[in-house]
């Protein structure tokens, strides 16, 4: 058994032994609960075999770990509406409940928790792909779920952090990911679970421009950030651990925040969010990632204290969270946000002229005249159409240019008026 202090032990027997008991009634309880009961008894389930999971990773009980990993996924596959309730999958779950209990009690006998039986561990995987239960034993040969539980001796592993072929460094961001043994073999398990809680987040976001769900949007961001700073702060990723403090740092202000900062609260999130997605597909190839975020860190704590933003770092991102993170310094070479089209200046209706003069002008506004040819500059259409000559590119136009459009298109039918009139005399 691994070496560690032994109240630590105590605290993880007495604690995971509540809630694998809790876990036990409520997945009793689902079997016959109707839709409206169904949400909340799955969610308390997952949230309760997700926490003797987390406790067994801080104390490295890997056989705890990598069975409380492949029943979690099975069980929110099932959360998340992803998978029917069938009886062969709550079997398969009060089987995973006994399981657990099982290696608890082990532990609590001063033994090593043992593995799970590789059948049922099957069936487990067997769910999480979709796939029929009474196909679980065959297809846990022939596919890959994402977990390397129980592999075969003749099977592929997952692919994980494979050091042996690993990249260069040479080109690669960040730095090579340096981990004990123990915390090595459970690293995809944290990859899944940083993608879990990013798509949490994705949702939360959503909630907190709107007044009604804002305060429990809040709630959320404080409980997910939570959860990612201890993920990983242990798998030593300082780095990202910093950058999720900022999240925890600002939930607190975000139920009171005014409206007008809101928006530089939120696509900070958004940033930070982009952050945790680039760190975990990184950790598949190894990577620990660092960034540069004084700047952010002091944008973050002004807005925590409702203070608005210097002008450099506030609106001209455009909402866009990698411009966020290159205007605040985080992100050497952010793309820029794609700046928004400036409208063309409206152009005044023609003024009606006699009839020569309208053939005049219809003829000169033409749709089918080729870009090529030489523009009248008597017409009201004739001023946007210059960029479209053929050898001058064609550019957005700019802020600067628009009120020399405007001004363009209001005196050519003044042109045309005073050509007519002086036909006339």
């Amino acid at each position: 058994m691994s070496d560690f202090d032994a109240s630590l032990m105590q605290d993880f027997l007495t604690e995971s032994g509540e809630l694998i008991e809790q876990l036990d009634a409520d997945l009793v309880k689902l079997e016959s609960a109707d839709d409206s009961e169904q949400a909340d008894l799955l969610n308390a389930s997952f949230r309760a075999l997700h926490t003797i999971k987390g406790a067994a990773s801080f104390l490295g009980l890997e056989s705890v770990i990598r069975f409380a990993h492949v029943a979690e996924d099975a069980l929110n596959r099932l959360r998340k509406g992803e998978i029917a309730m069938t009886t062969e999958v709550m079997d398969a779950l009060l089987q995973s409940a006994d399981v657990v209990r099982n290696q608890i009690d082990q532990l609590g006998s001063g033994l090593d928790a043992q593995e799970a039986p590789e059948e049922l561990v099957a069936q487990l995987k067997a769910i999480i792909e979709g796939k029929e239960a009474a196909g679980a034993a065959s297809a846990d040969t022939s596919s890959d779920t994402g977990t390397n539980a129980g592999a075969d001796p003749g099977g592929e592993p997952p692919p994980a952090v494979d050091e042996d072929s690993a990249t260069p460094d040479d080109g690669l961001p960040g730095s090579p990911l340096e981990l004990p043994p123990q915390k090595q073999d459970l690293l995809e398990f944290m990859v899944a679970d940083m993608r879990d809680y990013a798509g949490q987040l994705d949702e939360t976001i959503g909630q907190m421009s709107n007044d009604a769900t804002r305060e429990e949007a809040a709630a959320q961001l404080a409980e997910i950030a939570d959860n990612l700073s201890k993920t990983a702060e242990f798998f030593e990723l300082d780095g990202l651990n910093k950058a999720i403090r900022l999240l925890v740092g600002i939930a607190g202000g975000i139920a009171e925040a005014p409206h007008d900062l809101l928006p530089e609260i939120v696509v900070r999130i958004k940033a930070i969010k982009w952050l945790i997605d680039e760190q975990s597909t990184w950790l598949e190839q190894g990577r620990a990632l660092s960034w540069q975020l004084d700047t952010l860190t002091r944008n973050m704590e002004a807005l925590g204290r409702y203070e608005a933003l210097p002008a450099e770092s506030a609106g001209s991102h455009q909402g866009d969270a990698q411009a966020v993170l290159a205007l605040d310094g985080v992100l050497a070479d952010a793309p820029a946000p794609q700046p928004t089209e400036t409208p063309q200046a409206p152009v005044e209706p023609e003024t009606p002229a006699p009839d020569g003069a309208a053939s005049a002008a219809g003829q000169s506004s033409a749709p089918q005249q080729p870009a090529d040819e030489p523009t009248p500059t008597t017409t009201p259409e004739s001023a946007p159409a210059v960029p479209a000559k053929a050898e001058t590119p064609a550019k957005p136009q700019t802020a600067e240019k628009a009120p020399a459009a405007a001004t363009a298109a209001k005196q050519a039918p003044e042109q045309t008026i005073r050509a007519e009139v002086g036909r006339l005399e």
